[in-house]
């Protein structure tokens, strides 16, 4: 069968049984050689037909065999539901392939219009079977172009021009002369536009010009631009929910004024993703955005420019702002960053959970409550004479910046103290009054410094903890006496622990050490077992 054969409705010669049928073509090919094999004369393309109605009759009783399969059963309405869900995995080549299982699934697949609408325009043939099965559903067309594939794209492209009031996604992915070639042909309205992407490499960025689809974007809900300019028409984006700047090397073309004027006229504005932050800021100091329905704020670059734009964007309560950035020295950017737009910072208010990671390669901050998120990653740059250590240190002192004394949970993975240290540098866990859980993982000793006697002048460190959860790894090592007696310090205070969980990659001696922290605490266990998140640990002394 063709790849793209046309359906076949009818099957010609079936008009008797099927053993009939079988029968009458022996008999013919039987009647139409001698016994030497010659041929009687008769004529070859009646021998032809016969072999095609054989063919046909043997098609159609596998057809009917099929019928028995209980996966036959499965109304034709649910069964072209199914590649819809099998998510970005799903391929052309695998939508072909279930064409060719029976006539059944063919005819249901093919009749199913939804399935046929992703246009790659690579090959003008399919393009054509795909608008053609497509009906009048909406389209997405992808133009992705290669140096040995232009002109072909091209032919393709030109057979999707007649239905391109049903577009409902464009995305275009190469060079200047691919942007000006198929961006002229987007000159009128599309009223089913939803989704716009572009991913454009070229030395100098291109400009949108304000006819692109008649400057009418009033139906667009998703828009990534990518070595192209914004300069779409502002003020008419009203649907607009996603923002997303490509990581191409134009940030010094592009200013905050631009990005604040897209924003100020996007109302429905959910998520914006900036890959790279702009480098120039024009905006007036007094000008602010607000954006009620901003769910998420991604940024990807310097810090000092992300702060530029935050000056002016406050992040609501229920938002998340993740920020990445390169690392420099061994200061703590939080502070930068709550200092200089405090007032903007609405998510993070009510902050009652914190997790820090310390790696060789990057540091990371990540807040969570009621009021929303602040996730911050350092990737290392240039820490001149400085150790993880040392930064990470600075970190956790930083979150004496914020209102410490409602966080309730607490995970720190990497951080380490030595026993040289200076004591007025070491992590202080005072801070955290409200503290309820903690997960220290690959941290070992720093639960000493939860012991009374560390700091013995200052107040009981975190007095109403209540579960601390050790991940010490394949080759960690954590001292269950040191455990101990900062146990039993802590309940001679007051303090008490209702539970400690030691998790590691593998089976810890303890060597009976466990019966006399039992005394400290009502529940001990050791287990072996992967690293849990950090997030999943329950705060009531449970698994």
């Amino acid at each position: 069968m063709p790849l793209f054969a046309d359906d076949q409705e009818s099957y010609p010669g079936i008009n008797l049984s099927v053993s009939q049928l079988l029968h009458a073509v022996k008999r013919k090919l039987q009647s139409s050689t001698f016994g030497d094999g010659t041929s009687t004369g008769v004529d070859y393309f009646e021998v032809d037909r016969l072999e095609r109605d054989a063919f046909e009759a043997l098609s159609f009783l596998r057809s009917i065999k099929n019928t028995f399969a209980p996966i036959h059963r499965i109304p034709s309405e649910i069964l072209s539901l199914v590649p819809r869900y099998w998510g970005e995995g799903r391929t052309d080549s695998d939508l072909i392939a279930l064409t060719h299982v029976c006539r059944r699934w063919r005819k249901v697949f093919t009749a199913s219009s939804a399935l046929w609408t992703h246009l790659e325009c690579n090959d003008v043939e399919k393009t054509r079977v795909y608008v053609e099965r497509s009906k009048s559903s909406p389209l997405e067309v992808v133009l992705s172009d290669s140096k040995k594939s232009y002109n072909y794209l091209k032919a393709a492209f030109l057979l999707v021009i007649p239905h391109i009031d049903r577009v409902m996604s464009v995305e275009i992915i190469g060079d200047k002369d691919l942007f000006q070639y198929f961006t002229k042909h987007f000159s009128c309205p599309l009223p089913l536009l939803r989704h716009l992407t572009f991913h454009i490499s070229s030395r100098q960025p291109l400009v949108l010009s304000n006819t692109l689809f008649n400057g009418d974007l009033s139906s667009l809900r998703t828009l990534t631009l990518g070595g192209v300019m914004p300069h779409l028409p502002s003020n008419n984006l009203p649907q607009l929910t996603t923002f997303t700047l490509l990581s191409f090397d134009i940030s010094e073309e592009i200013s905050v004024t631009r990005l604040l004027d897209i924003f100020s006229n996007t109302p429905l504005l959910r998520k914006i993703e900036l890959q790279m932050v702009p480098r120039l800021s024009d905006a007036p100091p007094g000008r602010v955005v607000t954006l009620p329905r901003l769910e998420s704020f991604i940024a990807r670059g310097d810090l000092g420019h992300t702060s530029m734009i935050l000056d002016h964007l406050p992040i609501p309560a229920g938002a998340l702002l993740d920020l990445e950035f390169p690392l420099s020295g061994v200061e703590s950017p939080l502070p930068k960053i709550l200092l200089k737009a405090s007032e903007n910072l609405q998510n993070i208010l009510h902050i009652t959970s914190a997790y820090l990671d310390f790696d060789l390669e990057y540091a990371s901050i990540r807040l969570d409550g009621p009021s929303g998120k602040l996730h911050m990653r350092g990737t290392r740059e240039s820490w001149f004479g400085s150790s993880p250590t040392t930064l990470g240190h600075a970190l956790f002192r930083s979150l004496d910046c914020l209102n410490t004394s409602k966080i309730q949970r607490l995970a720190v993975t990497g951080l380490r103290i030595y026993g040289g240290q200076d004591k007025s540098t070491c992590p202080d866990f005072g801070i955290m009054d409200d503290l309820r859980t903690l997960f220290l993982s690959r941290c070992s000793p720093l639960s000493l410094t939860l012991d009374p006697n560390w700091k013995p002048q200052e107040p009981v460190p975190c007095p109403k903890l209540e579960k601390l959860v050790f991940y010490v790894g394949d080759n960690g090592v954590l001292s269950i006496r040191e455990v101990t007696i900062m146990a039993r310090e802590r309940a001679l205070k007051g303090a008490s622990l209702r539970s400690i969980v030691v998790i590691s990659g593998r089976k810890l001696r303890l060597e009976g050490e466990e019966f006399e922290l039992m005394k400290y605490v009502e529940r001990f266990e050791c287990r072996v077992g992967e690293c849990p998140r950090w997030d999943q640990i329950p705060d009531d002394g449970t698994n």
